[in-house]
């Protein structure tokens, strides 16, 4: 007669099902974790562990809040206890640490005490090969253990896991994508990736500044103790708050709604979304924190997608892809567009024709940031005192015009930034040649008559 191994005084990990309590288990604590509170980082929620038996079976265990008391100073990772009385639950929801169809819930009667076994594996490890890797789906709800390399049998072509590298901020802001002005991307006919440059004036009223994402960075709903998400269309237990921050901004042309996401606001405000949400108090609508608010008077350029599988836009408003606050390139994007208006400018030779009349063009003409730069440059002063300006504003500081070596400026700019500006400050030194002139006339011709 064949005599089992497990002592038959304790159950098998294995025999684990819905609808006992009176479990008695000899197990070996191989991993033991806490997880903090959603809106309270220094408070403990919960404890989670792994349990393994002499079979080699793995299940999840948990310690509830309201028992922490009971037993967090009864366990220490890697070693033996004998257990007795647990609730069952379903194991749902993703990243599970084993494949085990059940869990086990610490209940007020549980009972714990500590036991000597060299039986039961220390380590629990379960090899996976690379063809059960490369099996798994991209939203496999169970943590992969380890990898066994020995004996590949899978084809020599792995799957590339991760995201896939973003182009730089000056590629994709200044070379990969066309240049709007808001007022040409509200009449856009055509779907597209465009750059424009805008002021933040403030933050829509009334409007979520966050909200609750599965994995998957779709939202959730609460619905029968958990949350519901539509996209992966189950319902999962852990949910994670992410910026969604709608933004009013405005150039020379138009107005319109910017809305960021996540990854944007963290890199525009240096701050984690659960930090904010847990320092408010998870207040929403209606309320913004300063951190947030303070974007408002700020220049960047925004990157935007318009696709009709993307965010849909409505009543002026559309989603941002990435934006870029870094001051050198969006100087640089400034600068690249007052050399556009200034070639075209050229090309009329005087003439009566309308700037961009007939031409297709990306640059963006008659905006804030030509008329910033264009309240720089100042006309030398004739004999009747009368200074010229170029633009309609007074002016506010005067530029080199000689070599455009203004050291202010060189400490902010990289070598290619310097060249750009260098070549501008050129053509616009062209263009105003023949004013200078026509000044150098004037105060020769009022001489004479003295």
């Amino acid at each position: 007669m064949k005599i089992s191994n497990m002592d038959p005084t304790f159950d098998a990990l294995s025999s684990v099902v819905v609808g006992r309590d009176s479990w008695r288990f000899k197990v070996r604590v191989v991993r033991m974790w806490t997880v903090s509170s959603f809106l309270k980082l220094d408070q403990v929620n919960s404890i989670e562990m792994v349990l393994i038996d002499d079979k080699g079976v793995k299940i999840h265990a948990t310690v509830r809040r309201q028992l922490l008391y009971l037993f967090q100073n009864k366990f220490v990772e890697g070693q033996v206890y004998k257990m007795s009385y647990f609730s069952v639950t379903p194991s749902v929801g993703g990243y599970r640490t084993t494949t085990h169809p059940y869990k086990l819930l610490f209940q007020m009667k549980t009972k714990v005490l500590s036991y000597d076994s060299a039986v039961i594996p220390l380590y629990g490890l379960s090899l996976s090969s690379v063809s059960e890797v490369c099996s798994h789906v991209v939203d496999y709800d169970n943590l992969v253990g380890g990898l066994e390399l020995n004996g590949i049998e899978c084809s020599p072509v792995v799957p590339v896991l991760g995201p896939r590298v973003r182009p730089s901020m000056e590629d994709e802001f200044l070379r990969l994508y066309p240049k709007k002005t808001i007022s040409q991307l509200l009449d856009l006919p055509e779907d597209g990736t465009f750059v424009v440059s805008a002021i933040v004036d403030g933050l829509v009223d009334g409007e979520d500044w966050w909200y609750p994402s599965c994995k998957c960075h779709r939202s959730v709903t609460p619905d029968s103790g958990a949350y519901y998400c539509k996209g992966c269309d189950k319902h999962v237990f852990h949910m994670l708050p992410r910026y969604k921050v709608k933004l009013m901004v405005s150039d020379s042309t138009a107005s319109a709604v910017f809305v960021v996401f996540y990854g944007d606001v963290q890199y525009l405000i240096h701050k984690q979304c659960y930090e904010l949400v847990s320092a408010s108090k998870a207040e929403n609508a209606g309320f913004y924190p300063s951190e947030i608010s303070l974007l408002a008077g700020v220049k960047m350029l925004f990157k935007i997608e318009i696709s009709p599988a993307g965010f849909p836009q409505f009543d002026g408003t559309f989603r941002v892809k990435r934006v870029c606050a870094d001051s050198a390139i969006v100087e640089l994007f400034l600068l690249e567009e007052l050399e556009c208006n200034s070639t075209k400018d050229g090309s009329n030779g005087g003439g009566s024709e309308e700037i961009g009349v007939g031409h297709d063009q990306d640059c963006v003409q008659d905006t804030q940031e030509y008329d910033f730069i264009s309240d720089l440059i100042v006309l030398p002063t004739v004999a009747d005192g009368v200074v010229k300006e170029i633009g309609n504003s007074s002016a506010s500081a005067v530029v080199n015009l000689g070599d455009g070596d203004d050291p202010g400026l060189d400490v902010l700019l990289s070598s290619e930034l310097k060249r750009k500006r260098k070549r501008t400050l050129a053509s616009i030194k062209k263009n105003l040649g023949p004013v200078f002139a026509e000044c150098d006339d004037k105060e020769d011709g009022l001489r004479a008559k003295g």
